[in-house]
């Protein structure tokens, strides 16, 4: 059951973005925030039931925009703390912890167990409903990127640089497949400070996965497949995108950047 609307939502991590930061945002700025942030497409009339045969849309918006931090404080999900600023209470807490959990619904976990036989076709099953993805993995191989090819839609992947261990070896491997393809179907580039292993969907969901997708084709260990709750997917999809925009092609010609939806060519 959803308790927070999507306003309240947005308030709410709003000010607990900004707590993160270091910083406490003034009731004016909240409020500010609705009205100026383009925060219009949040508010609807069936949020204020009482009067929503009765409001107009601008009256509703009116009315969120000059009292959401009134309102979030009235509910108790939202107090002043002794500067003037907006922290969330124990209650707000809760229920913005609760709708996050919501959003990555444990149904939606992969638990990846090493002695299960179908563990890497169950993966690859996950990885062919998110679309034209961009996968990070910093230590892909080639056989895997030949099934993602195959079985997937997963058209972007990013390694990582490294010049340690057996990286340099896996790239030589991956460009040399991409080398002898007449049109390869997938773009393959590598970019420093990359040890987490994330999918970016095609609808702008991201996952994180545990482990390397070689070492659940080799049934190594147990790894998890999980989604980022939405304001972490949300910058996320941005690292990603400015990760690959900057990253070096594997095979120089290379062209094009990262894009909502894949290039034809590479359906």
């Amino acid at each position: 059951m959803a308790i927070l609307t999507d306003l309240q939502r947005g308030s709410l991590e709003l000010v607990n973005a900004a707590a993160q930061g270091g910083y406490q945002i003034k009731p004016s700025e909240l409020d500010d925030w609705v009205e100026h942030g383009g925060q219009t497409h949040l508010v609807r009339l069936e949020d204020f039931p009482l009067f929503a045969d009765t409001w107009t849309y601008s009256e509703a918006f009116h009315w969120s925009a000059h009292s959401m931090s009134r309102m979030l404080m009235g509910m108790r999900w939202l107090r002043s703390t002794r500067d003037g600023g907006l922290t969330l209470t124990p209650l707000g807490k809760a229920l913005l912890r609760g709708d996050q959990s919501d959003d990555s619904d444990s149904s939606q976990v992969v638990v990846l167990d090493s002695d299960d036989p179908v563990a890497y076709p169950t993966l690859l099953g996950e990885l062919s409903d998110m679309g034209q993805a961009v996968l990070v993995d910093p230590h892909l191989q080639v056989n895997e990127l030949k099934d993602l090819e195959k079985h997937t839609s997963v058209r972007r992947m990013l390694v990582t640089n490294s010049e340690r261990g057996s990286s340099p070896k896996k790239r030589a491997s991956i460009s040399k497949y991409l080398e002898q393809a007449d049109t390869p179907r997938v773009q393959v580039r590598m970019s420093p400070g990359i040890h987490d292993r994330m999918i970016l969907a095609e609808d702008g969901r991201v996952w994180t996965l545990g482990t390397s997708l070689n070492s659940v084709s080799r049934r190594k260990s147990l790894t998890v497949l999980t989604p980022m709750p939405a304001l972490a997917a949300e910058h996320m999809s941005l690292w990603i995108k400015e990760r690959w925009d900057k990253a070096t092609p594997l095979i120089p010609t290379e062209e094009g950047n990262i894009s909502p939806k894949a290039t034809s060519e590479s359906g």
